[in-house]
């Protein structure tokens, strides 16, 4: 163990030990504290990142529960090897969602605690739809696990909104307003209360960076029939929050301090009859307040979801058009990466070599390179050869590694671009030379994704039938990985949005699917993960397209009336370096071949004269019976 490991741990110890002080004089047998906001975000500011302060463990998603003289943590398996790494020496054990012997994280504490014991929480951090999973556990919802231990806990921050104007959000805030009041009638509701950060933004056709990498703002929304109330900012307002208070009376928006939620809660439902809210995103404590106003309750999903995934013609076109420039970007590192790989394996080099951070930055400034960039769409992963089977992995001044001999770089990576999208990609390269099984892998991986890009359906699928689609190609051969196939992405928002999705539940957790429409844009990103020796994971994003209209060779064709399909919005080669065309079907050889040319004919114009040389090799034509590419 390092210096530096045991620092940690015995931090960590600290905390729970003053943690678990707190517990003893508020007379709590048990303390739960999940990843999350009073918004049920994924992504969250760091000021309530206390499940990662109390653990240790840096992923984005997990609970932490704390006994007297036991303490758990539960991941999914995005992040088994992570959290195995980061736990160790702590005396948290790490529980497996998923696998078996692993229960459901309520069953799991309803099993540990006796009748009369407690379960304290902070309620605003809690989804009213968990709570009702707990029912019949004694619970205090006013604990803050934070209190007294976290002293230096960052303040929550309030940055300064800005607007995405109607030309490129393809629809008014009144438009949208409209709409979900025609929906709010349908399901018999005269007020509807919104927690979800990303739909208050879209709905308002604004962006701000309270949480990094993800353009929103803290905010709750309450939309009546005759009035709508954003509350959002600090108390006192500056210049910028002002205007956008002005900007928002013109859109029938009235502006209140995020502070003033309760309150405004409690006002607004007084002449209310019946309230639409989301029970997985509003937290328990609002959940209280309102059932205290005797509002009666529709629990359903915010009628916002579906709009929001729905893109528009503007939101596509721009969603389009930032793929394009981040391909510009993302196609010359993989140029200049392969070409590194070959230099720096040559016994007579003697640069520098690069490392999983310099390369990531190199990329970030081939980013920054592209008209519009404004921020990466998430902290990018730069995983080199047994880092790669680390899903989430996210390399560190620790974990740092250089990146030369032989090995396979898995980086997953994405990007905002102003006014016009969000981008998400992975791609497997192979420095130096790859072994005979990692080509055969990442084969597999590149059959498993050419199952959704080429899928055609009939209306009505849902994302699980999909995912079976794609998963197949890999059971077929004894293999599977722990992920969801496909999320969808937001337009200048979450890089993870729903509520579509490509994934198979692997727990007794009831999921609910949506059926896939054209003009949702859904990730397709299968892998396959060896621990301690490498990762392999291609991701795209697809948008779905009505193949009567759009064809599958971008011609309407009548014969596919009531089917769907998918075009590929991103724009990035495969590694032909790792492709074993033995193993490719005639069909899937097409498939790449013309992937690759329709890459050609979209970067041309944009790449210098030497990398577009260098894309048309890497894009060079593959044939069957040659399971050499690299001979063509």
């Amino acid at each position: 163990m390092s210096a530096g490991t045991g620092d940690i741990n015995n931090k960590i110890s600290s905390r729970l030990s003053a943690l678990r002080l707190r517990m003893e004089t508020k007379g709590v047998s048990a303390v739960l504290v999940p990843t999350a906001d009073p918004h049920g975000s994924e992504y969250i500011a760091e000021h309530f990142k206390v499940r990662e302060y109390l653990s240790g463990f840096t992923g984005s998603a997990g609970s932490l529960f704390v006994l007297k003289d036991e303490a758990f943590l539960f991941t999914d398996s995005r992040y088994f090897i992570q959290a195995e790494a980061e736990l160790k020496g702590t005396g948290i054990r790490l529980m497996k969602m998923g696998t078996q012997g692993v229960p459901l994280l309520s069953d799991f504490i309803r099993n540990k605690l006796e009748n009369d014991e407690v379960l304290a929480l902070d309620g605003y951090m809690i989804s009213a739809e968990f709570a009702d999973k707990l029912t019949g556990i004694k619970i205090n919802t006013d604990f803050d696990p934070a209190a007294g231990i976290w002293e230096d806990r960052p303040p929550l921050a309030f940055s300064d909104p800005y607007p995405i104007d109607d030309k490129y959000a393809g629809e008014s805030t009144e438009s949208k307003l409209k709409r979900i009041r025609e929906e709010m009638l349908l399901s018999g509701c005269d007020t509807h209360l919104i927690s979800s950060l990303s739909d208050i933004a879209w709905i308002c056709n604004l962006r701000a960076d309270d949480i990094k990498h993800t353009p929103v703002f803290y905010s709750y929304m309450i939309i009546k029939n005759d009035k709508a109330v954003l509350f959002a900012g600090p108390d006192v307002l500056n210049d910028t929050w002002k205007k956008t208070k002005d900007l928002l009376r013109d859109k029938g928006i009235e502006l209140l301090p995020y502070s003033d939620i309760n309150e405004g809660v409690t006002d607004l439902l007084k002449e209310s009859e019946s309230i639409l809210v989301n029970g997985k995103e509003l937290n328990l404590k609002l959940k209280q307040l309102v059932l205290s106003s005797g509002t009666k309750i529709t629990d359903k999903p915010d009628p916002s979801k579906l709009y929001k995934a729905v893109k528009n013609p503007a939101e596509i076109n721009g969603m389009k058009n930032a793929h394009i420039k981040d391909a510009v970007a993302v196609t010359q590192f993989i140029i200049k990466m392969k070409e590194y790989g070959k230099a720096v394996n040559d016994p007579a080099y003697d640069g520098k070599a690069l490392t999983e951070l310099s390369a990531s930055d190199m990329l970030l400034d081939l980013r920054k390179e592209q008209e519009g960039f404004s921020d990466e769409s998430f902290d990018p992963i730069m995983a080199f050869k047994e880092h790669g089977a680390i899903v989430h992995y996210s390399a560190n001044k620790d974990t740092d590694i250089p990146i030369r001999g032989n090995g396979l770089l898995l980086f997953d990576t994405g990007a905002h671009y102003k006014n016009e999208g969000t981008t998400d990609i992975t791609r497997t390269i192979v420095i130096g030379e790859a072994t005979a099984e990692e080509k055969r892998h990442y084969t597999l991986v590149l059959r498993s994704h050419l199952a959704i890009l080429n899928a055609i359906f009939p209306k009505g699928v849902k994302g699980n039938s999909i995912d079976a689609l794609a998963r197949e190609v890999l059971w077929k051969e004894g293999l599977d990985f722990g992920h969801g196939t496909g999320h969808g992405v937001g337009h200048l928002l979450s890089v993870h949005e729903g509520p579509q999705s490509f994934s198979t539940p692997k727990t007794d957790i009831k999921r609910e699917y949506v059926s896939l429409v054209p003009g949702m844009i859904t990730s397709d990103e299968p892998g396959l993960y060896f621990e301690g020796k490498y990762g392999i994971r291609t991701e795209s994003l697809v948008e779905c397209v009505d193949l009567a209209k759009a064809g599958t060779r971008n011609e309407p064709d009548k014969k596919y009336e009531g089917f769907y399909g998918f075009k590929p919005l991103t724009l990035v080669p495969f590694d032909p370096d790792l492709i074993d065309v033995s193993l490719l079907s005639d069909e899937e050889i097409r498939s790449v071949n013309d992937y690759h040319s329709l890459i050609i004919r979209t970067l041309s114009p944009l790449l210098p004269e030497q990398a577009l040389q260098s894309l048309r090799k890497v894009c060079r034509e593959l044939k069957q019976g040659n399971p050499d590419p690299q001979s063509n």
